[in-house]
């Protein structure tokens, strides 16, 4: 009697794009409260702050959800370090410094290439990109592009040392691929919640040194409202939410395929800066967003060697 092999249904598949997709549309709006954030604090000690936040709540759902703190071998602990440094502290740290430095409609054309990078980096895995999935990738990417070439508008804003900004922000893009790669290779050993939580760990122990020599002589008080909500956002839903969605789809989605859902990072800081910034948004940018959700829906498509349907599974289940 042959062993069945256990595939995920299309109800879980389509499950885990949606929660790719959620994932990546919080971190959009992470721009958003970002912009906020540096305004009200130093970069490290507003960053070290909302690691710390975001590492003591995710305690607390742990140990209330899982009952116990997680238990990973030496091997994934070093991944998990892996991803903390890249898709935390590098992603972070090299995003701000580089948008610092450059223009924001620079820096859209260079974050839309993460797609390509997280499939390219997706082959260590041993993961097979599709024809499919490629053309869903070069469309999402061209989207991306279209979107933040026709920001034309942004070339106003000032980049003191656009070249570096420009080295800076590809570096970020890198750490957000491998954070992803990194993440498909723990799915099936660490739970999503318990990958959340380390990641949280690691990134407070990377940040905290900094943010202390910054600590002192800094006046909270002058810190606005404004700052303390940003705050609290990218430490709740940016940092917990869309961490652990990204997990959860990743135990689904295979690397490659979850590269298209990033596509949604800048459409996502788009509508938000829109909203909450008042930018405005033209038809150039409206087509950009189709060619994303287009990307989106043909790598969505059902595909027969991931998904299986009930009578399949009870089939084999007979066999």
């Amino acid at each position: 009697m042959s062993q069945p092999i256990s595939l995920p249904s299309s109800r879980s598949v389509g499950l885990a794009r949606c929660s790719l997709a959620l994932a990546m549309m919080l971190v959009g709006s992470s721009v958003v409260s970002a912009k906020f954030l540096v305004e009200q604090f130093p970069i490290f000690l507003g960053l070290g702050i909302r690691q710390v936040t975001a590492t003591l709540i995710m305690l607390a759902i742990v140990l209330l959800v899982e009952k116990h703190l997680p238990r990973v071998s030496k091997r994934d602990h070093g991944i998990v370090l892996l991803q903390s440094a890249t898709g935390v502290v590098m992603f972070n740290v090299l995003l701000l410094a580089g948008v610092d430095r450059t223009t924001a409609a620079a820096s859209g054309i260079i974050t839309s290439t993460v797609p390509a990078w997280i499939a390219l980096l997706s082959l260590v895995l041993g993961e097979r990109v599709s024809r499919l999935t490629m053309i869903g990738i070069g469309l999402a990417m061209g989207g991306v592009l279209v979107v933040n070439i026709a920001g034309g508008d942004a070339g106003s804003d000032r980049a003191p040392a656009p070249v570096l900004g420009g080295v800076l922000v590809m570096g970020a893009v890198i750490g957000e691929a491998l954070f992803t790669v990194c993440g498909k290779a723990l799915s099936g050993r660490v739970t999503p919640l318990a990958n959340c939580f380390l990641v949280c760990v690691y990134g407070s122990a990377m940040f905290l040194p900094v943010a202390l020599w910054q600590f002192p002589g800094f006046d909270f008080g002058q810190v606005a409202a404004s700052g303390w909500i940003a705050l609290a956002w990218s430490a709740g839903p940016v940092m917990i939410g869309a961490f652990f969605l990204w997990f959860t789809g990743l135990k689904v989605v295979p690397a490659s395929s979850a590269a298209v859902y990033t596509g949604l990072i800048p459409i996502s800081a788009l509508v938000c800066s829109a909203i909450f910034l008042g930018e405005r948004i033209g038809w150039p940018h409206v087509a950009g967003m189709a060619c994303v959700v287009a990307a989106i829906l043909l790598v969505a498509r059902p595909d027969r060697g991931m998904v299986r349907s009930p009578a399949a599974v009870s089939a084999d289940a007979r066999a």
